[in-house]
């Protein structure tokens, strides 16, 4: 929320007087015990931050911690068809800012992604066999909980269609999870 506090929904990059702001906000975190950044980079604003200003914050983030190793913690910004790119983003924030990272709630979403986490596990394994400091995490439940501006702009188009795809089984069937309760 650093981004949002500065520079509110604006798309636009920060320039440097939003980014000494937000770099003032990180330092005052810093010294209040925070040990880390945390980002849900399919979120609006973090959806329209760049990874170049995310390196820049945790460039500063590493400064400011006086020795001290923040973390950078990320919702990817893409589960799904760009999960691959989304991971490659974390490990370049992370490599070129020299901070451990954390990736948040691991999956491959979207059907078409089924059965490729393994590839996306190996990513991580090279990143760590390359030297970076990289974890993961996931939750151990069948389906994802969102905030409905995620659903409203999707890029993928109709909310109805996208919540009603990711509630039915292969077979057309509602998941039993879902039947009876809201969507």
């Amino acid at each position: 929320m650093i981004r949002g506090c500065v520079v509110g929904m604006s798309a636009d990059p920060a320039g440097d007087g939003a980014f000494s702001r937000m770099e003032r906000l990180l330092g005052q975190a810093i010294e209040d015990g925070v040990l880390g950044v945390s980002t849900g980079l399919i979120y609006p604003p973090g959806s329209m931050t760049g990874a170049g200003e995310l390196i820049r914050l945790m460039e500063s983030a590493v400064r400011l911690s006086a020795g001290a190793r923040p973390v950078y913690a990320s919702h990817m910004r893409n589960e799904g068809k760009d999960i691959h790119t989304a991971i490659d983003e974390a490990i370049r924030i992370g490599t070129q800012a020299g901070c451990p990272v954390q990736v948040s709630h691991l999956k491959c979403q979207e059907r078409s992604n089924w059965g490729r986490s393994a590839e996306v596990i190996q990513r991580i394994s090279n990143a760590r066999s390359a030297g970076l400091d990289i974890t993961a995490d996931m939750y151990p439940y069948l389906f994802l909980s969102t905030l409905l501006a995620v659903i409203l702009t999707h890029p993928e188009g109709d909310p109805e269609k996208i919540i009603v795809s990711k509630s039915l089984m292969p077979d057309g069937r509602l998941w039993d999870e879902v039947v009876g309760r809201s969507l």
